[in-house]
């Protein structure tokens, strides 16, 4: 089973079964495997029936249902992050960083900002929203964006 990430990681039945033994307790105050785990050889058994490439597609569909459901309600979300441009050097030897919104209803990056030195990035989050209409919107940031006198109320 390969998880969605940046890089492919291929987690086997023996790493599953040494998570679940490790995590036993904190899984069932969540109402999980109250009767314990599965055995390795259930694990095998549920692996070698599964198809991997339609349980993908499974989970897309999930996924793009759940994003429609989320994004037919009145408020919009955006999400504001910034991000280092790997591919990308200056003169000075670093990579550029961006700044950019990202709108959870239409599923576009709105507007972004490419900042020369990490620090330019909590100068450009005011930039940033000054492009936008966030009125009534969620705006999610991490703690970067929350210096002193980027959390305007207005």
């Amino acid at each position: 089973m390969s998880l969605p990430s940046s890089a492919p990681i291929f987690v086997g039945r023996i790493k599953m079964l040494q998570f679940g033994k490790r995590h036993l307790k904190r899984l069932q105050a969540k109402a999980l495997f109250p009767y314990g785990l599965l055995s390795e050889a259930t694990l095998y058994r549920v692996f070698q029936n599964t198809d991997n490439e339609r349980t993908a597609d499974r989970i897309s569909v999930f996924v793009d249902v759940f994003r429609k459901e989320i994004c037919s309600s009145a408020t919009n979300i955006m999400c504001i992050d910034g991000k280092v441009m790997r591919s990308t050097l200056y003169d000075n030897g670093r990579n550029p960083n961006i700044v950019s919104a990202y709108s959870l209803r239409s599923g576009l990056t709105l507007t972004a900002n490419i900042c020369k030195e990490k620090s330019n990035e909590i100068k450009s989050l005011p930039r940033l929203l000054d492009k936008l209409d966030v009125l009534e919107c969620i705006v999610t940031a991490d703690a970067m964006s929350f210096q002193k006198g980027n959390n305007r109320q207005d």
